[in-house]
């Protein structure tokens, strides 16, 4: 459930990945968008996406505060020979807020409105950035479902809905796949039922 138009590339994110970097002391996350916690499109445009944040180790610092209900999320990139680049706050700024459980309203009912889907939501994301044209200063609002829980059971109907969705996003396409990682495509990844997740260990 979000107010902007934009579809991305990228479908999930897991705490589960062994290249995730949790600071218990400053409560921080470092999470690598093409690490093994991160799920993408099977498709043309995601390789070139996931394949350039290879290359650049692009990810997430996640600064939570001390009960984890509220976060700020900072992009950040892996310039060679300048090291570690984030971008100013002021350009581009992301936030994410637990939301509380809502036992009476949900699971949303079939045919309910997207306002009623997401009193489901486990959180929110809010995001403000910046551009030189009018309006200037943008900002769209997205909610955060959990479809698993921590023993890897699906959480109902949110995973179904999210495996329907990402169905839709679905284009294997083996050529674009060899072109931008240098490898033939695994056989499983050429159904259109299955998504992609980075296995190259970017802590190495």
């Amino acid at each position: 459930s979000t107010s902007m138009d934009l579809v991305f590339d990228d479908l999930c994110t897991s705490y589960g990945g062994k290249d995730l970097i949790f600071d218990k002391e400053k409560h921080t996350v470092t999470a690598f968008t093409s690490g093994l916690g991160w799920t993408w499109f099977n498709s043309k445009h995601a390789y070139s996406v996931l394949s350039m944040c290879q290359t650049m180790k692009c990810g997430y610092v996640i600064q939570y505060n001390v009960d984890y209900s509220f976060a700020s999320v900072k992009p950040f990139a892996m310039i060679p020979a300048v090291g570690q680049l984030a971008i100013p706050t002021a350009l581009l700024s992301f936030t994410m807020t637990k939301l509380p459980e809502n036992t009476k309203d949900c699971p949303p009912k079939a045919g309910a409105t997207k306002a009623e889907v997401s009193k489901c939501a486990a959180g929110r994301r809010d995001s403000s950035w910046f551009t030189p044209y009018p309006p200037f200063l943008n900002h769209a609002v997205y909610y955060i479902f959990k479809i698993g829980d921590e023993d890897h059971n699906p959480i109902q109907p949110y995973f179904n809905v999210y495996r329907k969705f990402a169905d839709t996003t679905s284009e294997p396409d083996p050529q674009a796949f060899k072109d931008k990682f240098g490898v033939d495509m695994p056989a499983e990844c050429k159904r259109k039922d299955v998504q992609l997740i980075a296995t190259k260990n970017l802590l190495r």
